[in-house]
């Protein structure tokens, strides 16, 4: 896996200072985005406490600031990763198809012209969708988790504790999950491209196909290649689609144990309100990663098993 992550980074090294202010920009959206509960809080305690309508109106005015910078700043970091990766995609499907051209005769014997298509396809495909759209998703995530948690402790030490309670068995769902589905979506682009070759192979041969009365035969074989291409993506899918659910599920423990100890706390005049509501709200944004990155390591796997 690491070999394979190197020789991508390979690819993006050219366009190494774009990735740079790219995830620069991600550090300044997820600033925005974390300062957004605090001041839901400050004005949760300005409603309940002094009640100034003035401090409360420039809190209001200052979140919306806040809110369409963050989408401004999206947008462009948007632009910038989806121009650097997809030039490092030219580059990359450029290189293999002139590879191709330098390979034997025997090569091509021996490889199915629907596999090798497979590779420029199916393969380069997974790869774009995860450099494109997932990338900043991916350090987003992990810069916004490492960001909440600091924001939780900065409010409330014990809160804060509550909240990890569940972290542990989060990480070790990620971890159990990720080493059953490496080698299952690994095996997946294989047999899938065992069976594009075995579509190409028909489809070219269609006419001696016929000419032969060996329908039956093909049949057969892509009924065989079919089969086991399904029986492999079943138990991979499986235990891929297990993660988003189990993220759920935990994160809505981790919302009740908040709910439970804050409110006492409040009652025992232990925090303000707007504490428990900011608090809340960084609960419920600290599973949002969390299922993030729990839905992007399927997607990861597959481009691994691409690449």
């Amino acid at each position: 896996m690491k070999g394979t992550v190197h020789r991508l980074l390979v690819y993006l090294a050219p366009y190494r200072w774009i990735l740079v202010a790219v995830f620069a920009l991600v550090v300044v959206s997820t600033g925005l985005q974390l300062a957004g509960p605090a001041l839901t809080g400050k004005a949760v305690d300005t409603l309940f406490g002094d009640q100034d309508l003035g401090v409360l109106l420039r809190i209001i005015i200052l979140m919306l600031v806040i809110y369409a910078a963050d989408w401004a700043v999206q947008v462009v970091q948007s632009i910038m990763v989806a121009r650097a990766t997809q030039r490092a995609m030219q580059r990359m499907r450029e290189e293999l198809f002139a590879h191709l051209q330098t390979l034997s005769l025997s090569f091509f014997d021996k490889h199915p012209h629907g596999e090798l298509m497979s590779r420029l396809t199916n393969d380069m495909q997974a790869i774009s969708n995860v450099l494109t759209q997932n990338v900043t998703a991916l350090f987003s995530g992990l810069l916004s988790l490492v960001g909440i948690i600091v924001m939780m402790f900065v409010l409330n030490v014990w809160l804060a504790l509550a909240s990890m309670l569940v972290l542990p068995a989060m990480l070790w769902l990620v971890g159990f999950v990720g080493k059953r589905t490496r080698h299952g979506f690994r095996q997946y682009q294989m047999y899938l491209g065992i069976l594009n070759g075995k579509l190409e192979e028909m489809f070219s041969g269609q006419r001696v196909i016929t000419a032969f009365g060996q329908e039956g035969k093909v049949l057969a074989d892509f009924d065989a290649a079919n089969v086991a291409t399904r029986d492999i993506a079943i138990p991979a899918q499986t235990y891929s689609s297990l993660v988003p659910p189990l993220m759920g599920i935990m994160s809505n423990a981790n919302i009740a144990i908040i709910a439970g100890l804050g409110g006492w706390m409040t009652l025992q005049g232990l925090a303000t309100v707007g504490t428990i509501a900011a608090f809340y709200t960084y609960s419920r944004r600290f599973a949002a990663p969390l299922r993030q990155l729990g839905n992007l390591y399927n997607q990861i796997q597959s481009a691994i098993a691409g690449a």
